[in-house]
């Protein structure tokens, strides 16, 4: 219902950026059914639609992430259509987007705790002290 939506009507970016999640849940529905190359597809296609953005909010972002992070898990499964030598820059494309989020305040630890696409880059210590950041308020001294 989306695709129409973004076609007829390419200056909204409200509609691109929710065909972008849309096809960013759908990618993980996919995975879940083990359909790995469409996961692939729906991942990359969301990211495609986040480029066409002119600007991406915080969540937006975030959600931008959270397609590299799924990306970076498929690297080298087979069925998947994402090379091994992909899951490197992937991971980084992740790593760099994820942080951008935080930069333009989507600051919910439990976002980043418990989205189930960034399970491929939780391992890293970038991820990792990424997360003890959010712990912490903005500003510490406000009052």
């Amino acid at each position: 219902m989306r695709e129409p939506l973004v076609r007829n009507h390419p200056q909204v970016t409200q509609y691109r950026g929710g065909l972008a999640e849309t096809h960013l849940r759908t990618g993980q529905v996919y995975l879940e059914a083990g359909d790995l190359a469409d996961t692939s597809v729906a991942w990359r296609r969301a990211i495609e639609l986040y480029d066409g953005l002119k600007s991406l909010n915080g969540e937006q972002t975030f959600f931008r992430s959270c397609c590299h992070a799924g990306l970076a898990g498929l690297a080298g499964l087979p069925g998947s259509e994402v090379p091994a030598a992909d899951g490197q820059a992937e991971s980084d494309r992740a790593m760099s987007w994820v942080r951008r989020a935080g930069k333009l305040g989507y600051r919910n630890p439990d976002a980043y705790r418990t989205e189930s696409a960034l399970d491929p880059i939780r391992s890293r210590p970038d991820f990792q002290l990424l997360m003890l950041d959010l712990a912490f308020p903005a500003d510490p001294f406000a009052r």
